[in-house]
């Protein structure tokens, strides 16, 4: 199932009150691990980019942009739990092909690398 297919069937059946906004939090579920073009989602829900992305906004309380950011770190967290995964390849499996740009994302939302946070882990057991 490619992912055209994926919003295609996503967006069969919508009403006209259908919420975009849970459109594009269900797209980010499913595809955090790979890029995510923002316009491509409005384009797909057939709304101009501003105007999925000020909804956004007022209905999550940041930009969507943030969001996956956070979507995305907040997933590697959990995988960091897992020793057996190299700190490249959690970075990999949560859509961040550079493991420097990981690094500092994540950093920057936890406070520490993913290193330190793993570390870290492994001191409190």
């Amino acid at each position: 199932l490619d992912e055209d297919d994926f919003m295609v069937k996503m967006l069969k059946g919508i009403t006209k009150h259908y919420d975009y906004v849970e459109f594009v939090k269900e797209y980010v579920a499913q595809n955090y691990n790979s890029e995510i073009v923002f316009s491509d989602l409005a384009k797909v829900a057939h709304v101009s980019r501003s105007y999925l992305s000020s909804l956004f906004k007022k209905e999550v309380g940041c930009s969507f942009q943030t969001y996956l950011v956070s979507f995305r770190i907040n997933k590697a967290v959990t995988l960091l739990h897992a020793p057996q995964l190299q700190l490249s390849e959690v970075a990999g499996m949560v859509g961040y092909p550079n493991y420097a740009q990981f690094s500092k994302m994540f950093k920057k939302l936890k406070g520490c690398s993913p290193k330190q946070y793993r570390s870290n882990l492994n001191t409190k057991t």
